[in-house]
Parts: structure tokens; sequence; C-alpha cells
């Protein structure tokens, strides 16, 4: 069924035009509407009836294509919308809790979509938190966020993880960090220490039309010096 899909998702995304334009030229044909100066066309005894039976299976088979390549996250899978880290590399581990992290996607995303970076620990089972949306730039697969705030301590193992997330994870997400944001100040405002009881929770369930991609695992290790 996977399979099925994938060749699917690949043929609405490249051939639906030609299959809607096709099944037109023959509708027009077999309906015998066809009276240019340099051409014309007048359809014999069945071909007409054949013709235009033809033309309407291919017409609807590329407004099919046409839905399923508007269907947005149903169409994307993790192999097609890879999402790579290539800086920092696992072996250099993280000295800081808020490093630059760079990397590149497969192809471009949807029209719509977002590229969202989350953080999780081995040590902490809470869920998954943004850390931040993603800033692509205008060839649309390279990708880079500064300054992210990976958090953790020395000898934590931290890992990173892209979400390609639709309108209603970006929208999960970006509320996520404003309550965050409020949660943090109240706790420093009311002097409360952070302890797992009083952490802000995790997100523990992707959202529906949000892909997870790429993997980074990072060792927070001792600054140098």
């Amino acid at each position: 069924m996977s399979a099925v899909k994938a060749i699917i998702g690949f043929m609405a995304e490249t051939v639906w035009l030609a299959f809607v334009l096709v099944g037109m030229v023959l509708l027009v044909l077999g309906s015998g509407a066809v009276q240019l100066s340099s051409f014309s066309f007048k359809p014999s005894g069945t071909q007409g009836p054949l013709l235009v039976a033809v033309g309407c299976v291919i017409f609807a088979v590329g407004v099919f294509l046409a839905w399923w390549s508007m269907r947005g996250v149903r169409a994307l899978s993790a192999r097609r919308y890879k999402v790579d880290f290539e800086s920092p590399a696992a072996s250099d581990g993280a000295a800081a809790e808020h490093v630059t992290i760079a990397g590149s996607l497969s192809r471009a995303m949807p029209k719509g979509y977002e590229l969202w970076l989350m953080r999780s620990w081995a040590s902490n089972q809470a869920g998954d938190r943004p850390v931040g949306k993603v800033n692509i730039e205008t060839d649309g697969l390279k990708w880079r966020l500064d300054n992210a705030y990976i958090g953790g301590s020395t000898g934590d193992l931290v890992t990173l993880q892209g979400w390609v997330a639709g309108p209603d994870g970006a929208l999960l997400l970006a509320t996520w960090n404003e309550g965050k944001s409020l949660y943090a100040r109240l706790m420093n405002e009311t002097g409360t220490a952070w302890t797992a009881a009083t952490d802000f929770p995790g997100i523990r369930r992707i959202p529906g039309d949000t892909l997870a991609s790429g993997r980074l695992e990072l060792r927070r290790r001792a600054r140098e010096g």
C-alpha cells in the first residue's frame, strides 16, 4: 500500500496537468467541434463516442491526481522530504546551551509548511520540545537556525529532530513556544526552581499534518578552558 501511495504521489506532482489537457483534447475531438482553417476533424461512426469516453476517463484521472497533489501532508514521506543535519557534527558534541545548527532538505517543502527543530533528552521523558522555526535559504534546500537553545547539562545526550509542519502543526509549535516563554517568565518572577516536577511539559504526540525527519544526537560536553 505504501508503494502505491508513493507512485500516486509522484504522478500527482508531475503529470496531472498532462492528463487533464489530453482528456480535454479528446473530448473536443470526440464532439466533432474542431474546425480550424488549417485543420479539421470529424469523427465517424463510433469514433466520436469512443473518444469522448476515453477523454472523460483521462480527464477524471487528471482531476484525481490534482486533488491528490493538494492533499498536503498525506503526500509527504520521510524519503521524499528528508531533513539532513550538517553542523555541528555529532562527534563534536556541544559545549554550550546555545549553538548554531545547519543542514539541508532533499527537496523544497510544500506551500504552507514550515521546518521546525525539536529537542529531547534521554534523561527526560517529558516529550519533544520545539527549538525554533528554521530559516530556509532562497534555494529552498539549505536551512539554518542560529543561537538555538538545546539545553541539558554536561554529559547529557541531546537528540535533535526536524519536523516538517503543516498549518496545524506549526500553530501548535508556535503556541507551545509562547506558552513556554510566559511560563519561564513566571518561574523567574516567583523564584521557583526548575525541577522535573515544575518543568514545562513537552509535546508527546506529533501532529497529524506534520512529518518527523532527520535526527542528530549531541553530547553536552564541558566548556574548553
